[in-house]
């Protein structure tokens, strides 16, 4: 058996260090050398095919000639080396897409609790066309499930949010080319989105309504975004963290503020916008409680344990614990009244992309009221937040706050579900 080949390795021509081919283009951003042609060259010993040799002469034809995207404008002055290392390059492009809506990063309120009004949430996936957006923009059936289906497609084979992106102006250029001779295709011009924002805000209606909460990448302490800055001198500038890991202690060394940046000030045309380094999100547990109570059958399935068939001096499930026991009357009563669910606390890190070093965490609750063949499926769990990437595991306990004090007023008061 002929010993497999080794991949070839691609040398830096700054720093001189060898790395494959999906490492240098993560070390090239860094380095901002973006000419990877130049280097690929010098180290990769293949022939060009035949046909990249030839010469078209239709000037609809894309040519190597054409200009390319120039990535370093998004490294504004404001940004030093030291700021880089807490930033993916592919978030600060999502942040620069010329496109997209200004309001967004624009206005505070959308920014830390973003909200579509209830005439732009409203998407009919019926035959007819519907009117949206004061009447200005058609939102057709065709359009809206093929946006579905781009997402799947993202989440299936993991593409990022730059490349659906690029994907989205190319369809859109392509269906504005052939609108011309075409009522169908100038029906889906008109409601296609340009960028990922514009596509997130259409498939609105499906998604996950999460609070974003800026995160403290010294000190992994959460704030609210509107509490992030503030006036100096006529201009918005940036606060600091003021967390005090021991605010009370006696020795003074150890009462000190930690004093990190909160958020940083990038340009983008004549004026410098105010982003955060790391953005944890959040989903109520009250809302998707919610959800779940409205499902049919829910509440019956999640009743069932009180009719298991029990066996002496055998654990089955936790129902048979001594911790559940405690809370079924041997000293409270909370199981012992319909309606009252346990749930069971799990944290778990993962890599959502391949051959990158970028760890997301994710907290989420299961339903211990449910059978045990159920309650570990995905559907039937919640998810409370995503903890960013912060180049290592952080502690969880800051990001756990906003489900502790929900926790609380749910077992001191409870949560009111509406049924409608």
């Amino acid at each position: 058996m002929e010993p497999q080949a080794k991949r070839s390795r691609i040398i830096c021509s700054v720093c001189s260090e060898e790395f494959s081919d999906g490492h240098f283009r993560r070390h090239a951003l860094e380095c901002k050398k973006l000419d990877f042609d130049t280097t690929l060259n010098q180290n990769n010993d293949f022939q060009e095919n035949d046909i990249c040799n030839n010469t078209f002469d239709d000037p609809n034809c894309i040519s190597d000639d054409e200009e390319k995207i120039d990535y370093n404008k998004f490294f504004s002055s404001h940004i030093n080396c030291a700021e880089l290392q807490n930033l993916d390059e592919e978030d600060i492009r999502c942040f620069f897409d010329n496109d997209s809506d200004d309001s967004f990063i624009d206005s505070v309120d959308n920014f830390s609790d973003y909200e579509l009004s209830e005439e732009e949430s409203e998407i009919n996936t019926d035959d007819s066309i519907v009117n949206n957006l004061n009447g200005d923009t058609l939102i057709t059936k065709e359009t809206y499930w093929f946006c579905r289906m781009l997402v799947l497609w993202q989440c299936v084979y993991y593409i990022s949010d730059s490349a659906v992106g690029f994907l989205l102006k190319i369809l859109f250029a392509f269906f504005k080319l052939f609108s011309v001779t075409s009522e169908q295709l100038k029906r889906v011009c008109i409601t296609f989105p340009k960028n990922m924002y514009m596509m997130s805000k259409m498939l609105s209606k499906d998604t996950e309504n999460f609070t974003k909460f800026v995160v403290c990448v010294k000190c992994f302490t959460l704030y609210d975004y509107r509490e992030c800055s503030h006036i100096l001198e006529g201009l918005v500038v940036t606060k600091h963290c003021s967390h005090e890991d021991f605010p009370n202690h006696r020795m003074l060394h150890r009462r000190t503020v930690c004093n990190q940046a909160l958020l940083m000030g990038v340009e983008r045309g004549p004026s410098i916008k105010l982003i955060p380094y790391k953005i944890f999100c959040y989903k109520s547990l009250k809302a998707s409680l919610q959800k779940f109570v409205l499902r049919p059958d829910f509440e019956e399935v999640c009743e069932r344990w009180r009719f298991r068939e029990q066996r002496d001096n055998i654990l089955q499930d936790v129902y048979d614990g001594r911790i559940w026991d405690d809370f079924n009357g041997n000293k409270f009563n909370f199981f012992c009244e319909e309606g009252n669910y346990g749930l069971m606390l799990n944290v778990d890190w993962w890599q959502p992309y391949k051959y990158t070093n970028y760890s997301i965490g994710a907290i989420y609750l299961i339903f211990l009221n449910l059978p045990r063949e159920e309650r570990f499926k995905g559907e039937n769990m919640i998810l409370v937040g995503v903890i960013p990437d912060m180049k290592s595991e952080p502690p969880t306990n800051t990001f756990l706050l906003p489900l502790v004090k929900e926790l609380k007023t749910a077992w001191s008061t409870g949560f009111f579900v509406v049924f409608v």
